[in-house]
């Protein structure tokens, strides 16, 4: 088996509210008039208010937010509704939408001043995807959805790339193009493309420091990437039970199970919900433990107003072909504030090169850098998770109309609902959001009440099927029911596995069928409707379909 490189000392990752991720200026610090002097003499004022926050980062041109803070860059200044704002050329987002006031300095050498009433939520993640489906002009949204997935913009700057041909450097600057856009969509200091989903949580864990003797808490309900990716640091995956509303990992479990091994925490925002953050990063803060998101299923939803991707210490995304939004069938980004953080996960996405950075396309060492023989390549060991460039130029075709593929999965979930309440269905439950959450539906997920039913969920399958729906999905097994951890197959011989490592000091030497009561009492029950369709009559006709099958059964 092999063992990743672990850092030394454990990487600083930033819990509080000052530290490595920007320079900042607390609020009272500022003057009488809310202001830190000096400004620029063109600074130009869009709205009068009040209470304002200054705040520079060094070398990245732009300001960070505390809390209840705005992060905000350079012009152009455009209004999206609702006292929003959105700043364009650099790639920062201001956050609102409640925001009272904002000055910007048209130059874009200088920072600028903003309001610190503006809520959480980033500016940049436009109405559309988070609008009540019920107001959505349908066919208006699905005609700027390509049938195919591919559309006009993909192929142009697939072209792009192809134009300017393959070498040891990237001509077309499409990762860099990428990653900023990347950058301005989730208002975040940096994102770091890889070539999967699954390598980018290999490269956060690698970064924060774990390695042999530590554990990483993860939920059972989800594809075991994030396990996988901890077994690979040579770490031990510890599963947490889900809430069996949410499906999301049950944070108490979480906090039953953090030991002193405990490094790290992996929550997955399933299905597109959010997992619910404040209590878990509240733990984290206590315990020191690194949050990575996985937010491969959850683009553009919202958490107490604040943007999924945006709440850990880092967040996974993820591109493969049946995601919100894909970059060719498979590939992935990672998003942090934390510089540090960021070129740390660069370097272990990048083969441990000295001197790649966070910066939106650092995947390459300079020419006269690579080519002096006097030059020292690799700090420490890293892998080769490079996207390419023809998965970014797809990325960054989908990246532009995700509103829009984020806004039909929401039509698609709310059609469903729909049917289940207007034929007053008792037995097929709608999954259930809190009211501070936003769900993004990767997938419209239902339990069955087969008891009220009459009938399994086979049946029910079938018949669905039988009315002319596209499948039916139940749920894949829990983690720790797969082989793989059932029987501890982890490596060649199972006396490699990190949990028989000596220096793992801890309990966990391998998993309970029966330890997880909330998955097992509702796994064989759930009902996952696809919502990737691209056409309306596709959703017309899969909706149609399951209004057929409950009537059929009644």
């Amino acid at each position: 088996m092999l063992h990743a490189h672990r850092y030394h000392t454990r990487p600083h990752i930033n819990h509080g509210e000052t530290g490595q991720r920007a320079a900042r200026i607390p609020f009272e610090a500022l003057n009488d008039d809310n202001v830190i002097p000096p400004l620029p003499p063109d600074w130009l004022d869009i709205e009068p208010g009040v209470d304002y926050c200054y705040c520079q980062q060094p070398n990245m041109g732009c300001c960070h937010r505390a809390p209840g803070a705005l992060r905000i860059c350079y012009p152009d200044v455009q209004f999206v509704g609702d006292g929003a704002v959105i700043v364009h050329d650099c790639g920062w987002g201001i956050y609102g939408p409640s925001m009272t006031s904002i000055k910007c300095a048209p130059s874009r050498s200088t920072a600028c001043v903003a309001s610190k009433h503006g809520a959480a939520m980033t500016a940049l993640q436009t109405s559309l995807s988070t609008a009540d489906p019920a107001t959505l002009d349908a066919r208006e949204l699905f005609s700027q959805l390509p049938p195919t997935r591919v559309g006009e913009t993909d192929r142009r700057y697939m072209d792009e790339v192809l134009d300017a041909g393959f070498g040891n450097w990237e001509s077309a600057d499409m990762l860099a193009r990428f990653e900023t856009a990347y950058t301005k969509k989730f208002g975040v200091a940096c994102a770091i493309s890889h070539n999967s989903g699954s390598g980018t949580m290999l490269s956060c864990l690698l970064a924060a420091g774990v390695g042999p003797g530590d554990e990483v808490i993860v939920p059972t309900f989800t594809m075991p990437a994030s396990a996988h990716a901890t077994v690979q640091c040579g770490a031990v995956p510890v599963f947490v039970d889900c809430d069996p509303r949410t499906f999301n990992l049950d944070v108490a479990d979480v906090q039953r199970k953090i030991t002193e091994f405990t490094k790290a925490i992996i929550p997955v925002c399933l299905f597109g919900l959010p997992v619910d953050f404040d209590p878990l990063m509240t733990l984290a803060k206590k315990h020191g433990l690194v949050v990575i998101e996985d937010d491969a299923q959850c683009f553009l939803s919202t958490y107490k107003g604040r943007l999924v991707g945006t709440i850990g210490h880092a967040a996974s995304f993820s591109f493969q072909g049946s995601k919100h939004m894909t970059s060719g069938g498979d590939g992935g980004i990672v998003i942090t504030d934390d510089l540090d953080y960021g070129t740390r996960i660069r370097k272990a996405a990048v083969h441990g090169y000295r001197t790649l950075s966070a910066r939106p396309g650092s995947t390459q060492i300079p020419r006269d850098e690579r080519q002096d023989y006097s030059y020292e390549r690799y700090e420490t060991v890293g892998y080769n998770f490079r996207m390419s460039a023809v998965q970014a130029a797809l990325g960054l075709a989908q990246l532009e109309r995700l509103d829009h593929l984020v806004a039909a999965r929401r039509y698609i979930a709310w059609r469903h609902e729909q049917v289940i309440r207007e034929t007053r269905c008792e037995w097929l439950i709608p999954p259930y959001v809190p009211e501070d959450m936003t769900h993004s539906y990767y997938i419209y997920t239902c339990i069955l009440d087969e008891d009220k039913l009459g009938a399994d969920w086979r049946t029910f399958r079938k018949t669905f099927i039988d009315h002319g729906g596209d499948g039916l999905y139940g749920s894949a097994l829990p983690a720790h029911l797969e082989p793989v951890y059932r029987d501890m197959n982890l490596c060649v011989n199972r006396e490699l596995a990190p949990h028989f490592d000596p220096r793992y000091k801890g309990s966990v030497k391998g998993y309970d069928p029966t330890g997880y009561p909330n998955i097992e009492s509702i796994r064989k029950r759930l009902c996952q409707f696809k919502t990737s369709a691209q056409t309306l009559d596709k959703v017309d006709r899969e909706v149609d379909a399951l209004e057929a099958t409950i009537r059929h059964f009644e």
